[in-house]
């Protein structure tokens, strides 16, 4: 298919500063590359011979895609992608690199290198592919050539471009050249280089035409020839004659601005070629010369494109060439003076931050570096520099690769020892310290040298902590964001006050007993106060983020001090939406029973003051959604409900919440207790004949026991299973006597069941207590004489046992006398029963215990029944 070629005039190739289109070519493109370099990898160059021929099928794909289609589409990506990297990144380093010194931050050489290796790499490889389509061309047999190559500019286009590639070697071996000069590493064969590149620049120099539209191209190879011959005569000063006529040619020429500004830059470094040490008029006429390219490059501000780098650079070059050695009075002066002048410039003109400070840093390093390792002496120089340079110089230290964070420190707190508290940069020199320590301890810490580590970063919370105190209101203004700070935004007080609380709650982590005032303070500090009387802290960074964040932390740390006031306090105060909102509950609760505990309090008073953490704690459990905290607070609600005698409570709750909560193995000693604690109260009620109370208190307790029991049954070689075994037997059998109670919670044959149980324990259970459950279930099922059975034999027991006199050897008397006495109204015996009561009645007149009333219903009930 025939295609019109778009014509791109010579310009798109090498016209130095122009606006260019993004390099960053699309998928297409970089496969075509990727295929390109690949085919020419694992193929030998050519024989340069002009006579050999190539066949389409020896061209790699995007050739000939190139040639099926009649475009030079692809390879004008090519240059398109080699002028940026020339003339745009390498053109910024290449026109500073000059003025930095070699002694500072090496990455500007590196970025060179690095563009200079991707620009050779693409020129290489356009080349090889021009070379094969020129000679594709040159055999071509098909009739249709001049229709398919000719008319559409297809031909001319690889000639020109192949003719181009002379422009990019010379502009490449310029930057070379300037990157080894910089570095001090040029050979001998650099003059070799420079005169081979140049007299092929001239050739094609000199076959320009005269037409107006290559007139500025000619211009710009013209400047690259100019560039060649300074760097040649500055290994061979023979050369400077023809170099003075050269810049003598183009004196007369009318030049847009961005071209006459580089013109006019190159006559000025070749001057400094020429000057005489000896004839300081000469440095004075030249230094005159800058002076007045200043003043004219102001003049023009508006017409050249990269205007403050420009103006950059002719500052760097008027101080090079005017300075003196770095020790001496007026070169010092002199250094003060440009920096004054590249801090109104980085200040005004942010696209030469990089390179000011480079230059800055380059030059510093190299006079810090060199005085004596002592305070005065440090001091002596902190006196001498401004405070923008030495902050500058401190950025570098803290953030070069590697950073040199013992340079950096020494550096800051030399300023601050020199410089008055009022300083306007002290703050952000107190925060560049706490962050020098602070990194130079994460090397300690990866160096295995822990003590060391942690003492530097005791001082890095030191110092954030001082300018937390000291500079509350202050924050980094965008001007010295810009300009010296090395650590990005957001720089302020509060954040000083978040890293050294969340430092100092790191250190606690790792050895609570060391700096633990330190670490109070600090987090104090950022979390703030709360009040007696307040329920939120209160402090300078009390509302921050961080601040609501570390009150949990800071609460804990004030638990383990024992403030057990103040951690409650803490705890409470942590925010809703804190992931540890349900724990920071439990120990507000945990640390408010601590303090009191502690407090000299009545029974009833303990009471009072536990009923509204017992309330917290059961709403806790209910609501969090975390298994161990639940446990937790369950286990202290227990615990507090015992300590307030409010053991109903307990049971109650812990028996409707187990249904909900995971079993725990560290709850069956503390349901032990509550249970054994429960008993006292049910057999007061039984003994009462309290049916509401007792049916109302033996439901919990008896589910509960039944947990436990279910969970012990498979361990009865545990010392625990034989109580476990007893409460739950003997609430089971108290159910069987209250219908309301019994017909959720046991069957007459569960209870047997457990009573078989019990028969085989071989001994563990207690055997009169046994006989009493059956006695009690006997009763409950109607087997009234079986029950009086039981009963009598109890009370046998008891009367031949001359132990029998503690107090629940009585009350087991006294349950067996009222329960046999029952069960001689039940089988119709109500006349012995009224004998019997009478007997009781006269043989125990002063006892008045909890049976008695049930005595004096049973006489009742007798006499009725007569």
């Amino acid at each position: 298919m025939k295609k019109t070629i778009k014509t791109l005039g010579f310009s798109m190739i090498i016209l130095l500063g122009a606006d260019l289109f993004c390099y960053g070519a699309d998928a297409s493109f970089n496969e075509q590359l990727d295929s390109m370099e690949t085919f020419y990898q694992g193929t030998p160059p050519a024989p340069a011979d002009t006579g050999r021929s190539v066949s389409l099928s020896d061209l790699p794909s995007p050739l000939q895609h190139m040639i099926e289609q009649a475009n030079t589409d692809f390879l004008d990506q090519v240059f398109t992608r080699l002028n940026n990297l020339l003339n745009e990144e390498a053109a910024d380093l290449y026109r500073i690199l000059d003025f930095i010194p070699a002694s500072g931050p090496g990455v500007y050489g590196e970025r060179l290198e690095k563009t200079i290796q991707q620009a050779s790499s693409l020129l290489i490889l356009s080349e090889r592919a021009l070379d094969d389509l020129y000679h594709y061309l040159d055999w071509y047999g098909e009739n249709d050539w001049q229709q398919r190559f000719g008319v559409t500019g297809f031909y001319e286009r690889i000639r020109q471009m192949r003719r181009s590639s002379i422009v990019y070697h010379a502009i490449l071996t310029c930057y070379q050249t300037s990157l080894c000069t910089w570095r001090g590493e040029c050979d001998k064969q650099i003059s070799r280089v420079l005169k081979d590149r140049l007299t092929h620049l001239e050739e094609y120099y000199e076959s320009f035409n005269t037409k107006s539209d290559l007139i500025v191209d000619k211009q710009m190879v013209g400047l690259w020839m100019l560039r060649l011959e300074r760097l040649l005569a500055a290994y061979e000063p023979s050369t400077i004659e023809a170099l003075n006529r050269h810049l003598q040619s183009i004196k007369r020429l009318s030049l847009p601005a961005d071209l006459e500004y580089e013109y006019r830059l190159e006559s000025l470094r070749c001057g400094a070629l020429i000057i005489d040490d000896q004839q300081i008029w000469q440095k004075t006429k030249l230094i005159t010369a800058i002076r007045q390219n200043i003043s004219w490059l102001h003049a023009h501000k508006e017409e050249i494109k990269k205007y403050p780098q420009c103006l950059l650079q002719i500052y760097l070059f008027e101080y090079k060439l005017d300075s003196a050695e770095p020790g001496d009075f007026a070169a010092r002066e002199k250094l003060k003076m440009v920096f004054n002048r590249l801090y109104s410039l980085d200040r005004q003109y942010p696209q030469c931050h990089d390179f000011i400070q480079a230059f800055i840093v380059g030059t510093m390093t190299e006079l810090f570096e060199g005085i004596e390792p002592s305070d005065d002496a440090t001091d002596r120089f902190t006196q001498s520099w401004g405070d923008y340079e030495l902050l500058v110089l401190g950025s570098f230290y803290l953030t070069a690769e590697p950073a040199h964070y013992p340079e950096a420190i020494t550096l800051y707190k030399s300023f601050l020892r020199t410089r008055p508290a009022a300083n306007t940069y002290s703050p952000l020199v107190l925060y560049c310290l706490g962050y020098g320590h602070y990194r130079l301890g994460i090397a300690h810490g990866l160096s295995a040298d822990e003590q060391h580590s942690i003492r530097t970063m005791t001082t890095a919370i030191r110092y954030w902590i001082q300018l937390a105190v000291d500079y509350p209101q202050w924050s980094i203004t965008t001007e010295t964001l810009r300009v010296i700070t090395p650590l990005g935004d957001g720089l302020d007080s509060s954040r000083a006050a978040d890293q050294a609380g969340s430092l100092a709650y790191y250190l606690y982590t790792i050895d609570p007993e060391q700096n633990t005032d330190l670490i109070l303070r600090s987090l104090k500090i950022l979390v703030g106060e709360i009040k007696p009387g307040h329920t939120e802290p209160e402090g300078i960074y009390a509302h921050t983020e961080t601040a609501r964040k570390y009150r949990y932390y800071y609460a804990l740390i004030l638990q383990a001090g024992q403030q057990y006031l103040q951690a409650a306090a803490m705890f409470s105060a942590v925010p809703g939406n804190d992931e540890h909102k349900f724990t920071a509950r439990y120990y507000a609760a945990l640390n408010r029973y601590q303090h009191e505990s502690q407090m000299d309090l009545s029974r009833s008073q303990l009471s009072k003051e536990y009923q509204p953490l017992i309330s917290e704690l059961f709403s806790l459990i209910s609501e969090c959604p975390e298994i161990s905290t639940k446990i937790k607070a369950l286990y202290l609600a227990i615990q507090l409900s015992l300590e307030a005698e409010q053991t109903e409570v307990a049971v109650e709750n812990t028996a409707r919440l187990l249904e909900i909560i995971p079993w725990d193995d560290s709850w069956v000693k503390l349901i032990l207790n509550l249970l054994g604690r429960e008993q006292t109260v049910l057999l007061q009620y039984h003994a009462q004949d309290d049916t509401p109370k007792l049916e109302q208190s033996l439901k919990p307790a008896t589910v509960l026991a039944q947990k436990l029991y279910s969970f012990l049954k498979d361990q009865p070689e545990d010392e625990m299973y034989p109580s476990a075994l007893r409460f739950t037997l003997e609430y089971m059998v108290l159910c069987t006597l209250h219908s309301n109670v019994k017909e959720c919670l046991c069957e007459f044959s569960e209870v047997r069941s457990l009573l078989e149980t019990a028969d085989r324990a071989e001994g563990a259970i207690n055997q009169l207590w046994l006989t009493r459950c059956r006695a009690l279930l006997a009763f409950a099922e109607g087997r009234y004489q079986e029950s009086q059975e039981h009963w009598y034999r109890i009370r046998q027991s008891l009367q031949d046992n001359p132990d029998a006199d503690d107090e629940m050897s009585r009350y087991l008397w006294w349950e067996a006398r009222i329960f046999g006495l029952r069960c001689l109204l039940a089988r119709g015996q109500s006349e012995e029963a009224a004998h019997v009561i009478e007997v009781v009645l006269r043989t125990h007149p002063d006892y008045h215990g909890p049976w008695r009333t049930r005595l004096e219903q049973l006489k009742i009930q007798a006499g009725q029944k007569e």
